[in-house]
């Protein structure tokens, strides 16, 4: 069952759920609207010369350890001040993170997507399932089309729809668990 903005509120007055810092005009009619934070990181190829010469032949997976592939992925830290803009060239990867701190119950998911504003923008992230008993900041991946976007931190970019599971589950532990900020990913 998806939530509804009553029993968003319901969960979040009982403590069940916790969204911080969270504006009540962000929970909307069947989920809650997350904001950008300040801190981003663009991906992109490394040790290229000129971006004329072709990026050697490899690949990435997170859990080969084995591979040199991760060492041809640089993530370019970037960090938007008071006032400034979070300004994504085109044609790029960029990891965001939200300035809310989420902890989701054992009986709830979460089903993260870009709101239709931004994607009608031209910005691109692919669905994310937010698990159950999973508790920290939420990082998405988010792709430019051809002209460049910016938005500011604190600006609401992804929807957060939630769900009761059917029964309690087994709480999320993983590598993830407690994120702050943007943390992007690394070889099991």
């Amino acid at each position: 069952m998806i939530l509804g903005r009553r029993e968003i509120l319901r969960e979040l007055e009982a403590g069940r759920l916790v969204i911080k810092p969270l504006s009540e005009d962000s929970v909307r009619e069947n989920g809650v609207d997350l904001r950008a934070g300040s801190e981003y990181a663009r991906l992109k190829p490394c040790g290229v010369a000129q971006a004329s010469q072709p990026i050697p032949v490899a690949y990435l997976h997170p859990r080969d350890a084995e591979t040199r592939a991760f060492k041809l992925l640089c993530v370019e830290r970037l960090h938007a001040g008071d006032g400034d803009w979070i300004t994504l060239a085109p044609n790029s990867t960029y990891l965001l993170h939200t300035m809310e701190w989420i902890r989701l119950p054992e009986n709830m998911v979460g089903f993260v997507n870009l709101r239709s504003t931004w994607a009608r923008m031209g910005l691109m992230a692919p669905p994310t399932v937010v698990d159950a008993g999973f508790e920290g900041e939420l990082v998405i991946e988010a792709r430019t089309g051809p002209i460049p976007l910016r938005l500011r931190p604190g600006e609401r970019f992804i929807h957060l729809v939630l769900a009761y599971t059917a029964s309690p589950t087994t709480p999320y532990r993983g590598k993830y668990q407690g994120q702050a900020g943007v943390r992007h990913a690394a070889p099991d």
